[in-house]
C-alpha cells in the first residue's frame, strides 16, 4: 500500500471550512467549562442546534487529546444529518466531514483523512463551487458563527441585535462587558435574563459566574444551587460553588489578618468544608478536571488536612492526556504546597522547575521565577554548594535571557557534579550564544 504524503494533504485540509480552520484557539476558553456547557445544552436545548453542538464538541474533545471521543461525536453528528437534514445531506455534512478529515490526520490515519477530503471535493465539484474544497453557503456560516460565539466573544453584540430573545447570547455579552469594565451595563442584561427564565442551567451558571466575579457570592450561590437542582451531576456547577465558598473564606481571613477567632474561625472552617465538598464533587464527576484537583488539594491544605492534599496532588500529577497549561498549573500549586505546608524545599524547587519546563510563558511565569530565585538564594546562603539551587538559578536566568549570570551558576553546579549531562549541555549552549 502506497504511503500518502502528509504535506499535500495538509494543504488541502487548510482549505476546508470546519472548526479546525476557523481560528478557534484553546487559549481563549476553558475546555472543561465549554465541554460541560455543551453537554448541558445537548440535554436541555431543542434539536435545532444539536448538529452544531456535536461538531463543536468533537473539536473540544480533540483539543483535550481525546480523538477517539471526537470521532464518536462526529458519528452522532452524522446520525442527526441523516435523520433531520436528509434534504440537504451533502451540504450539511461538509463541516462534519472536514472535522473527520482533520481528526484522522492528527491520528496519522491519512487514508481515512483523504477519504473525507475526497467526499468534500466531490460535493464542491457537483455544486460548481469556485473552490475545490470550499463551498459558500448559509448553513456553514451559521455553524461558524455559533463556534465563534463559544470561543471568541467578538460577535456577541451583533448576535444580541439579531437575536434579542436569546438569553444564552445575552449572558455571554454580560460577561464580556464585565471584562471591559462595563459591569453595570452587563448586569442589566443579567437581570433581564433572570426575569425571563426559570430553570435553564446553562444560562443560570453563567449568570452565577457574573455575580461571582462581582464578589456577590450569595447571589451566585443562589443561582448555582438552582441550576444544580436541574443538573446535579454537573462538575462545572460544583466547581463554581466551591470557588464561591473559597472566596468567602478568603474575605474573612483577610479581614482578620489571617487570624480568625470565635465566630469568624467557625465560619472559616464551615466554608472550607463546603468548598472541599463541592471541589471533590467536581473532581469525582469529571476525572480529567485538572483545576478541580488543584483547588481541592489546596483547600485540604487550607484546612490542615495535609495527607489528603498530598493524595489529591499525586492523583493530579498522574493525569494523562491533559494540556500543558494544566500540567504547568499542577506543578506550580504542588510546589507551593511543598514549600509552605510541607516545608520541603527540595521538592518545591523540583516542581517549580517542572512547571517552567512544561510551559515557560504563562500568567504564572513571574510568580514561578520569583519563587525559585527567592528559595534558591535563601538555600545558597546556608549552603553555597547546594547544586540543586545553583542549577535552578542557572535555568531561571537562562530563561530570562541573562546568559552570563546563567553560565556562572551552571559552571558552579557543574564543578560540583561534573558528569551531569544537563549542566554540560546548558553550559555549552550558553557559551556558544554569549
Amino acid at each position: 500500500m502506497s504511503e500518502i504524503p502528509k504535506d499535500p494533504l495538509k494543504a488541502i485540509l487548510l482549505e476546508l471550512e470546519c472548526h479546525f480552520t476557523w481560528n478557534l484557539l484553546k487559549e481563549d476558553i476553558d475546555l472543561f467549562e465549554v465541554e460541560d456547557t455543551i453537554g448541558q445544552q445537548l440535554e436541555f436545548l431543542t434539536t435545532k442546534s444539536r448538529l452544531a453542538l456535536y461538531n463543536l464538541l468533537a473539536y473540544v474533545k480533540h483539543l483535550k487529546g481525546q480523538n477517539k471521543d471526537a470521532l464518536e461525536c462526529l458519528e452522532e453528528a452524522e446520525e442527526i444529518i441523516q435523520r433531520e437534514h436528509s434534504d440537504k445531506e451533502e451540504v450539511r455534512s461538509l463541516v462534519t466531514w472536514g472535522n473527520y478529515a482533520w481528526v484522522y490526520y492528527h491520528m496519522n490515519q491519512l487514508e481515512e483523512a483523504q477519504k473525507y477530503t475526497g467526499k468534500i471535493g466531490n460535493v464542491c465539484k457537483k455544486l460548481s463551487s469556485p473552490s475545490n474544497y470550499k463551498l459558500e453557503c448559509p448553513e456553514i456560516d451559521c455553524e461558524k458563527g455559533w463556534a465563534l460565539l463559544k470561543f471568541g466573544g467578538k460577535y456577541y453584540q451583533k448576535a444580541v441585535t439579531l437575536n434579542p430573545d436569546n438569553s444564552y447570547i445575552k449572558v455571554f455579552l454580560a460577561l464580556k462587558l464585565q471584562d471591559v469594565h462595563a459591569e453595570a451595563e452587563g448586569e442589566k442584561y443579567v437581570e433581564e435574563i433572570l426575569d425571563q427564565i426559570s430553570s435553564q442551567p446553562y444560562v443560570l451558571r453563567y449568570a452565577a459566574k457574573f455575580y461571582r466575579r462581582k464578589n456577590s457570592w450569595n447571589k451566585a450561590l443562589e443561582l448555582l444551587k438552582k441550576a444544580l437542582e436541574v443538573t446535579p451531576t454537573s462538575s462545572f456547577l460544583h466547581h463554581q460553588m466551591g470557588l464561591c465558598y473559597r472566596a468567602q473564606m478568603i474575605q474573612i481571613k483577610k479581614a482578620t489578618h489571617n487570624r480568625p477567632k470565635g465566630k469568624d474561625k467557625l465560619k472559616v472552617d464551615e466554608l472550607i468544608s463546603s468548598a472541599i465538598f463541592h471541589f471533590k464533587a467536581a473532581m469525582e464527576r469529571d476525572s480529567m478536571f485538572a483545576f478541580a484537583y488543584t483547588d481541592l488539594a489546596n483547600m485540604y491544605a487550607e484546612g490542615g488536612q495535609y495527607s489528603n492534599a498530598e493524595d489529591i496532588f499525586w492523583k493530579a500529577l498522574r493525569l494523562e492526556n491533559i494540556t500543558d497549561d494544566h500540567k504547568h498549573q499542577i506543578h506550580y500549586h504542588y510546589g507551593r504546597f511543598q514549600e509552605f505546608h510541607r516545608k520541603s524545599e527540595n521538592t518545591a524547587i523540583h516542581h517549580y522547575l517542572e512547571a517552567l519546563k512544561v510551559k515557560d510563558r504563562s500568567p504564572l511565569r513571574t510568580k514561578l521565577t520569583s519563587a525559585l530565585k527567592k528559595l534558591a538564594t535563601k538555600r545558597l546562603c546556608h549552603n553555597a554548594l547546594d547544586v540543586q539551587s545553583l542549577s535552578a538559578l542557572g535555568f531561571v536566568y537562562k530563561l530570562e535571557g541573562e546568559k552570563r549570570q546563567a553560565a556562572e551558576y551552571y559552571e558552579k553546579a557543574q564543578k560540583i557534579d561534573p558528569e551531569n549531562a544537563e549542566f554540560l549541555t546548558a553550559l555549552c549552549d550558553l557559551r556558544l550564544s554569549i
